[in-house]
């Protein structure tokens, strides 16, 4: 189909729509027939999609955290009796329920902690006395290698504790001043 059969058949289609007051054809709702092409006037489009242009608008919003932005809770609220209440109840059992979870890992890590304590100071003090009954029995070389050892072992002990405490002092500190900034 050419440009001018093209204009024709729109021609004559809208003749034929002209006794339809409620019906409108465009270029657009012609369908070609199989196997040819169709040719149509770009101006003739553009002056008929003009009249079709339909503005859309999104607003989106992010929030972070347990509980919506409170016009959300207020439109929860209008979908669902209480909606607004029943997310405050829920994001409360959250909280607690966290903070619960917080305290027994805080109070497993210090009862671990704290075995581990005691049972290096049972282990250093075996192995004191034990160097100690070395060297009674004569053996002053095993003796003097076993205590050194020992002692050895705790003070290096207590230098990496300490140097590993300090280090997660300061990068709980500097967490802590990113989060307020």
């Amino acid at each position: 189909m050419t440009k001018r059969s093209m204009d024709k058949s729109i021609s004559n289609s809208q003749k034929n729509d002209a006794k339809n007051e409620n019906s409108t054809t465009s270029a657009c709702d012609i369908k070609p027939i199989q196997g040819s092409k169709v040719e149509v006037n770009p101006d003739e489009i553009k002056h008929q999609t003009d009249e079709k242009i339909v503005h859309r608008r999104e607003i989106s919003a992010i929030f972070s955290g347990p509980l919506p932005l409170p016009a959300l809770l207020a439109e929860y609220d209008k979908i669902i009796p209480n909606g607004a209440d029943r997310i405050l109840v829920l994001a409360e059992k959250q909280q607690s329920h966290r903070h619960c979870l917080e305290k027994s890992v805080v109070e497993c890590d210090t009862r671990r902690s704290d075995r581990g304590l005691i049972l290096g100071f049972v282990l250093a003090l075996l192995l004191e006395i034990g160097s100690i009954y070395l060297l009674a029995t004569g053996r002053n070389i095993n003796g003097l290698v076993v205590f050194f050892s020992t002692l050895t072992t705790l003070i290096g002990t207590f230098i990496y504790a300490d140097k590993s405490r300090k280090q997660d002092l300061l990068k709980t500190n500097k967490s802590i001043t990113e989060e307020e900034e």
